[in-house]
């Protein structure tokens, strides 16, 4: 695994997931664009990869590291969640009437050791 993809892999804390990450070369590094759990249905080679790697790592090999899979999949979702209210806010819309929409309030980064609030 390159370094950035370590880092985000130990960041995440989910060694029993599966799924992909797109990088992104800045100058002479390496940093991540987008992150995707699960098994991609759109693409047969990626499909055949994260297929293989899955079956490699034993993630769903058992009962016990399936049951494992959805504790960290419940685990991630619940960070992930935390970390959406932590920088959002709640704006009320132009129509009253509607509901109210997430404004993000913050610019993060992740230099592939941290993450971080963005300077713009």
């Amino acid at each position: 695994m390159r370094p950035t993809v370590e880092a985000v892999h130990r960041a995440l804390a989910c060694p029993h997931s599966c799924g992909y990450m797109r990088l992104l070369r800045l100058g002479d590094r390496w940093t991540p664009l987008d992150v995707r759990f699960g098994v991609p249905l759109f693409d047969a080679k990626l499909n055949d990869a994260v297929c293989h790697h899955a079956r490699q790592a034993g993630i769903f090999a058992s009962p016990a590291a399936l049951r494992e899979h959805v504790r960290e999949q419940r685990l991630l979702a619940l960070r992930l969640q935390a970390f959406i209210s932590a920088h959002t806010a709640w704006m009320p819309t132009i129509d009253e009437t509607a509901a109210a929409v997430a404004l993000p309030i913050t610019s993060v980064s992740f230099d592939g050791r941290d993450l971080s609030q963005a300077s713009l």
